[in-house]
Parts: structure tokens; sequence; C-alpha cells
């Protein structure tokens, strides 16, 4: 082995100890500078994260309401969700094997079952809208009618 390999060879244990020794000093250098520079986390969320809410600054107040009568509207939606599951699960598995005999067997339990759903989101939306004061309820109607019109474009995408 020549002279100079084995020199490299001789510092390769140094190295292991030295490069781990300089980065936790380097850290502990930079980490106060670091950490004075990056606020806290916030824990309040001023607007709810769902699209019909958009530019409408809620009270606390409005906000705890809005919560309720979603989880509300979300525990009913469950609910007939799993009661006709097993029709959509049928109509998904006689539409995966093209059999058009069993998807209009099934067709009538989906269609009603869609059916309650959309009366159930109209009375939820009605209720939502009743929770904000005069001067909000134009920019819900806003997001409201955009909101629909991107469920419609994708109602017609699915077809």
């Amino acid at each position: 082995m020549s002279n100079q390999r084995q020199h490299l060879f001789g510092l390769a244990p140094l190295l292991f100890v030295a490069a781990p020794l300089a980065l936790v000093a380097t850290a502990a250098r930079w980490a106060p500078m670091l950490s004075a520079s990056v606020p806290p986390p916030v824990a309040v969320r001023a607007v709810p994260s769902h699209p019909l809410f958009v530019g409408i600054l809620l009270s606390a107040d409005q906000q705890h309401r809005v919560d309720s009568i979603r989880a509300a509207f979300g525990a009913q939606a469950k609910a007939i969700v799993d009661q006709f599951r097993p029709s959509l699960t049928a109509s998904h598995a006689a539409r995966a094997h093209h059999d058009t005999l069993a998807m209009n067997r099934v067709a009538a339990d989906v269609a009603g079952g869609k059916a309650k759903l959309a009366a159930l989101l109209v009375k939820e939306r009605t209720e939502l809208r009743a929770v904000l004061s005069p001067a909000q309820q134009p920019a819900f109607d806003k997001n409201r009618e955009a909101l629909e019109e991107r469920e419609a474009r994708g109602r017609k995408g699915m077809r």
C-alpha cells in the first residue's frame, strides 16, 4: 500500500469524530438566531376551510354555530350514505363488469340515496346562511353559486 493511502486511512477515524463535532458546534452557534426569527405557531383559525366561507370573517359565536351545523349534517349524511352503501357498491361492481342489467337494478336505490343527500345539502346550506349577518350573506351566496357550478361541471364530466 502506498504511503499516501496509509496516511488517508489513518485519518479516517479522526474524520468520523471531528465531522459530527463540527456540525454540533455549528448548530449550537446558529440555534438562538434561528429560533428567534421563527414565530410560534398560531392555533387560531380565522376563516373556515370551506369554499362557502371564502372572504367571510366569522365571529367566535358564528364559527361555533357553523361548526356545530356542519357536524350535525355530516353525521346525518354519513347515516344516509351508510344506508345505501350496499347499493352503491353493487353499482360500482356492475359498472366495472359492464353489466347494464345489474346497474339498472340498483340505479333506483342509488338515485334515492343521492336525492336524500342533495336535499340534506340544501337544508344545511340554508341553515349555514342563516348564521351569517345580512352583510355577509351576499358573499356566501356568491360562493355557493360558484361551488354549485364547480359541482355541476364535475358531475357533467363524470357522465
